[in-house]
């Protein structure tokens, strides 16, 4: 047999990686249509946009690396545990980069110099839910072969749930905090490039990690040597933004508050996971077992370009264009909501799997005593 060579195997490592950095940044920025600052920066010229996309999947990809790392060591697979390290993979994209959280945005208030509506969403509910757990979740799906993208048939079931995942794709364009900034409307270019880039890089993307049939998860993701490579990159944007803020305070409750989270993972990973689960979700996606056909695959972008000009269509209708703005103003609250109560379930979770554990020890104590 062959010895595998060591550019194979850099490649079957961190090309996954890439594949869940890209996912996760078409989840956090196209699927809510968060486009309006791309769009002053693709009014620049191409190479200020294409500089743009290069930095943001830097980002996005050194993001999702060092908290997939984190995951991995704690091997972390329920939803819980998730969001929690979501939630602080979210305060540190929200908060380092575009530095949202630090500005005042329609409802909410002002706390300690941070804002709590971009604080509740997007930075601790959509970022922790859907770039992020969700991104991990569908990347084990993907991997494992159960999004049937070998498969060249396309079912009804399948069509259902890709109607309603362009409804949800399609509301937030109607969303007011959208329209606000841009009362043009997206333009058409910028419409057909957000609905086809991210479906040409992850597809291409997935083609290829789906061939690497001898891939596996390594025991560490980030190294002594990758490891401060990739914090430095997040560390020095995160200093950038401290000397760049009028409110320096604002920047150490930041701080505090990732701090606070990461607490409440460490004391949840010890007592409130009923077991530590031999593997991580990241863990759990190999070895590879799906394939790709390419033919399957044009068939769901086609359906989703479709789908998506079928409810434009339908939003030049008053009543649908309300319904929409609607369900998006529904969905945001929600998930606010969500990121309100969440912190206070997972300190419940962990009280409770310690005090279950106490018992346990008690019991044995004095079983041991008789």
């Amino acid at each position: 047999m062959i010895p595998e060579s060591p550019s194979l195997r850099i490649s079957e490592k961190w090309t996954p990686l890439l594949l869940l950095g890209v996912s996760a940044m078409f989840l956090s920025e196209a699927l809510i249509w968060n486009v309006a600052n791309f769009s002053l920066v693709l009014a620049k010229g191409p190479v200020r946009a294409l500089l743009s996309l290069l930095l943001g999947t830097a980002m996005y990809v050194a993001m999702l690396v060092v908290m997939t790392d984190v995951v991995h060591r704690f091997k972390v697979r329920d939803l819980t545990g998730l969001v929690l390290l979501g939630s602080i993979y979210g305060l540190l994209l929200e908060g380092i980069f575009p530095g949202t959280i630090f500005f005042p945005a329609g409802l909410g208030f002002n706390f300690f110099g941070i804002w709590t509506t971009n604080l509740l969403f997007p930075a601790l509910s959509w970022h922790a839910l859907i770039d992020f757990s969700f991104a991990l979740w569908i990347f084990r799906v993907l991997l494992k072969g159960g999004l049937r993208l070998s498969e060249k048939g396309f079912s009804l079931k399948e069509a259902k749930w890709l109607g309603l995942f362009c409804f949800y794709w399609f509301i937030w364009t109607c969303a007011k905090w959208l329209t606000a900034r841009m009362p043009g409307g997206i333009p058409p270019g910028l419409q057909f490039f957000i609905l086809l880039y991210p479906a040409a890089v992850i597809g291409l993307l997935a083609m290829i990690v789906l061939k690497m049939k001898s891939a596996s998860a390594p025991e560490k993701i980030l190294t002594w040597r990758s490891g401060p490579l990739f914090w430095g990159f997040i560390l020095f944007f995160a200093v950038l933004k401290f000397f760049s803020l009028p409110n320096n305070p604002a920047f150490f409750f930041l701080l505090f508050l990732i701090a606070a989270y990461f607490l409440l993972f460490l004391a949840y990973a010890k007592w409130g996971r009923g077991s530590v689960p031999e593997n991580s979700i990241y863990g759990e996606a190999f070895p590879v077992t799906g394939d790709f056909s390419a033919v399957k695959y044009l068939k769901i972008v086609l359906f989703i370009l479709f789908a998506y000009a079928l409810f434009k269509f339908l939003a030049l209708s008053p009543a649908f264009f309300k319904l929409s703005r609607l369900a998006a103003v529904l969905l945001a609250a929600s998930m606010a909501l969500f990121a309100a109560v969440f912190p206070f379930l997972a300190v419940y979770r962990t009280l409770r799997g310690f005090l279950s554990k106490r018992q346990v020890m008690d019991r044995g104590l004095e079983d041991r005593q008789k």
